[in-house]
């Protein structure tokens, strides 16, 4: 070992090392956030009887165009593509449902018997403006119900996202739900909207003039302006549903008031993926502004048979867990800190550092946090970094105590020192920091 500090050579100003557009580093001091609710997710998902299912960030470009829709905006502008030199396009997944759905028929999930119940965590990619909770590289967890049409399930689908939220410690938010109807209700229903908006059809934006002709439904999506005004006053998707759709969705409703959830339906609400029938939710943060959508979900019971599979009814939600950060954020929710460092052991003299190595491995083979100096800095410089680095406890080793087949144990919050054996010293530690 030596004392001397080699100089760390710097880059010329002029090279510049960033991360991609629209991708961002997670920095040790957010990963409390994102640990709290990893594993809360790990938690409450399994509490419902959900099982962890990962999928590859890769999949066939072509499972995404047919379950979320050719003319969505995902499909036709947002997609990383990547073209395989045999002429086959794979794509980085831009949602995990169609994902899921893939994997289920593959491997045959369906046969086993009851209602099949995933839960996945991970990113996802879509090329569009970054913007705050939006990013090109996001991440998500949620949640996939599949083979029941129940509209208990609905609720306690709902619930579930509800108590996430609660339990993450978030208040400020509201479930908003709507009905989109079945295959029926929507031919209906989109007749309806092209009489009314064919009156309308030139003072629409570029990209609804074109969905006027190929999904109608994505128009009530549209977020500008212009548009905005119209959707105002087109006719209500609850004006068409057939009676057991408006039966359903009244279940559904009651199944809610009786876990006393509360809940506002809003008849715009049509989500963005062209999967979606029936119940649609979303659970929003009034204070993040334009970007308020924390979590959404619903009903996909045609899309499993779509892919060539059974027919079987399934729902689901998926969290932005950027967006929930920034909910924690925003409404200054208490984080427990990751556990950090616990003990830092000072090695005092050349001679003593082998056996200081050997000391630390054991400490930390007996699952206690342990960090020590391999600079050979001054006992004050030490001190100064196990300070900074928050440690409850130094442990000193020097020639004295070596010789005494023991340590020195000093506590940081209130000064004391002690001699402790070094046979003792693991139980010695362990009562100390139950203590603290």
């Amino acid at each position: 070992m030596t004392g001397k500090k080699k100089a760390v050579k710097k880059l010329p100003a002029s090279v510049k090392i960033k991360a991609v557009r629209g991708m961002s580093d997670i920095l040790p001091e957010e990963m409390k956030f994102w640990r709290h609710l990893e594993n809360l997710a790990h938690y409450l998902f399994r509490l419902y009887g959900y099982k962890e299912i990962r999928q590859p960030l890769l999949e066939e470009t072509g499972l995404f165009a047919r379950s979320i829709g050719d003319d969505t905006e995902i499909v036709k502008k947002e997609m990383y593509i990547i073209k395989e030199k045999e002429g086959e396009n794979l794509s980085l997944r831009p949602e995990a449902t169609a994902s899921l759905v893939r994997a289920f028929l593959e491997h045959s999930l369906y046969r086993e018997s009851g209602i099949k119940r995933y839960y996945y965590l991970g990113p996802m990619f879509r090329r569009e403006r970054p913007q705050a909770g939006r990013k090109r590289q996001f991440h998500q967890v949620g949640v996939e119900a599949i083979g029941s049409g129940h509209p208990a399930l609905d609720a306690e689908v709902i619930s579930l996202a509800g108590r996430f939220l609660i339990e993450a410690g978030i208040k400020n938010f509201e479930i908003q739900l709507n009905h989109l109807g079945c295959q029926d209700c929507r031919k209906k229903y989109i007749k309806v909207l092209k009489d009314y908006f064919k009156t309308f059809q030139r003072a629409l934006c570029p990209d609804c003039q074109r969905r006027f002709d190929t999904n109608p439904l994505r128009i009530l999506d549209c977020k500008k302006e212009a548009c905005q005004a119209l959707i105002k006053s087109a006719p209500k998707v609850s004006n068409s549903l057939c009676l057991r759709c408006r039966e359903h969705f009244i279940q559904v409703q009651k199944f809610l008031e009786s876990l006393e959830i509360d809940f506002r339906l809003n008849a715009r609400l049509v989500r963005g993926l062209d999967y979606y029938t029936g119940v649609v939710f979303e659970l929003i943060h009034p204070e993040l502004g334009a970007q308020n959508a924390l979590a959404a979900g619903g009903r996909y019971d045609n899309l499993i048979e779509k892919f060539g599979g059974p027919s079987l009814p399934a729902t689901g939600f998926s969290f932005g867990l950027e967006r929930v950060i920034m909910a924690l954020k925003k409404e200054e929710v208490p984080v427990a800190e990751l556990a950090e460092t616990e003990i830092f052991l000072i090695v005092l003299g050349e001679a003593n550092f082998g056996e200081g190595f050997k000391i630390l491995q054991t400490l930390r083979g007996e699952k206690l946090k342990g960090e020590m100096d391999f600079e050979n800095k001054s006992l004050k410089a030490c001190l100064r970094q196990a300070n900074k680095i928050g440690v409850k406890f130094v442990l000193i080793l020097g020639d004295e105590e070596r010789q005494k087949q023991s340590i020195m144990v000093k506590d940081m919050a209130g000064g004391e020192q002690k001699l402790v054996r070094i046979e003792k010293l693991t139980e010695f530690l362990k009562k100390l920091l139950k203590k603290s």
